[in-house]
C-alpha cells in the first residue's frame, strides 16, 4: 500500500507542474490592526489548473476560509469553477466560462469577449443564487482604439458599460464616457518614469495625478487625488521582487491624516 502511494505521488509529480506561495498581509487602519495569512498550491496538467488556498486571520488567530478553484482552456473558451468554505461553516459554490476572439476586418482588429457566471452562496443553508453575464467589443486601428461593453446580473438587471476610446503609445490619451460621468486620462512614459493625470467631470468632479519610477522588480509610486470641497487623498506604494520573495508597502493619507498603512510579503515556491 505504501509503495502504491509513493508511486502515485511520483506519477503526479512527473506529469503535473506545480507551484505555490505563502504570504502575509498586515494592515493598520485607525487603531485596529488587521492581519491575513495564506497558503496556496497550484497543480497544472496541460490546459487544466487546480488551485487550493487556505486563508486565516491573524488578529485574532483563526481560519478565514479555505477553497478549491479549477480552470481549463480549450481554444478560445475558458471554463472555471470554485468552492469555498468560510469560517462560520458556510459553503459558497460558483462556476462559469468565458470566450474571446480576434479578427482582422476592414474596420481594423476587432476583439470580442464574453462570459457568464452562476453562484450559490450558503449552498448548505439558506441558499442565495446569483448570475452574471457580460460582453465587450474593441476595435484597434494602429494606435487608435475604441471599446465598449455591458453586463447583466441577476438579481439586478442590465448595466450599460462605458465607452472608452484613445490613442496608445509612450504618450497616451483615454476618453471615458458613461451615463454617470466623463473621464479623461493623459499619460506619458519615458524610461523608468511614468506620469498619469486623470480628470473626472460633472456630476462628480475630481482630479488625480500619479508618478511612478522603477521597473518590473522594483517600483515606487505616488498618487494624489483632489475632490470637491477641497478634500484630498494621497498614497505612496513601494513594490520589490527578488525571487522567491516579493514585498510591498502602501501608505494612504486623507485630509484628516493617516488613513491606512499595509505591509505584504510573499514567498513563492
Amino acid at each position: 500500500m505504501r509503495r502504491g502511494f509513493v508511486l502515485l505521488a511520483l506519477v503526479i509529480g512527473a506529469v503535473c507542474a506545480w507551484a505555490g506561495e505563502v504570504g502575509t498581509r498586515l494592515e493598520l487602519e485607525g487603531v485596529q490592526p488587521r492581519g491575513l495569512g495564506w497558503t496556496a498550491l497550484s497543480l497544472t496538467l496541460g490546459s487544466a489548473t487546480l488551485t487550493g488556498r487556505v486563508e486565516w486571520n491573524l488578529f485574532p488567530l483563526g481560519l478565514r476560509r479555505a477553497g478549491l478553484h479549477g480552470s481549463s482552456s480549450v481554444g478560445p473558451f475558458t471554463l472555471h469553477s470554485e468552492a469555498y468554505v468560510l469560517a462560520p461553516g458556510r459553503v459558497n459554490l460558483a462556476g462559469g466560462g468565458s470566450w474571446k476572439g480576434q479578427w482582422n476586418t476592414f474596420l481594423g482588429l476587432v476583439s470580442l469577449q464574453g462570459g457568464g457566471k452562476v453562484a450559490l452562496a450558503d449552498a448548505l443553508g439558506v441558499r442565495f443564487p446569483s448570475a452574471l453575464a457580460w460582453g465587450s467589443v474593441r476595435v484597434d486601428v494602429e494606435n487608435l482604439w475604441v471599446e465598449t461593453g455591458a453586463d447583466f446580473s441577476w438579481p439586478g438587471g442590465l448595466t450599460p458599460g462605458e465607452v472608452r476610446m484613445g490613442l496608445s503609445g509612450e504618450r497616451w490619451i483615454v476618453l471615458s464616457l458613461s451615463v454617470h460621468s466623463t473621464g479623461l486620462e493623459l499619460g506619458a512614459s519615458q524610461g523608468r518614469w511614468t506620469a498619469v493625470t486623470f480628470l473626472a467631470f460633472p456630476p462628480v468632479t475630481s482630479q488625480a495625478v500619479s508618478l511612478s519610477y522603477g521597473d518590473g522588480d522594483r517600483r515606487l509610486q505616488g498618487r494624489f487625488m483632489l475632490r470637491p470641497g477641497g478634500l484630498w487623498s494621497a498614497a505612496v506604494n513601494f513594490l520589490a521582487r527578488q525571487s522567491p520573495w516579493s514585498a510591498s508597502v502602501a501608505i494612504n493619507f486623507t485630509s484628516q491624516g493617516l488613513d491606512k498603512a499595509s505591509l505584504e510579503m510573499v514567498w513563492s515556491f
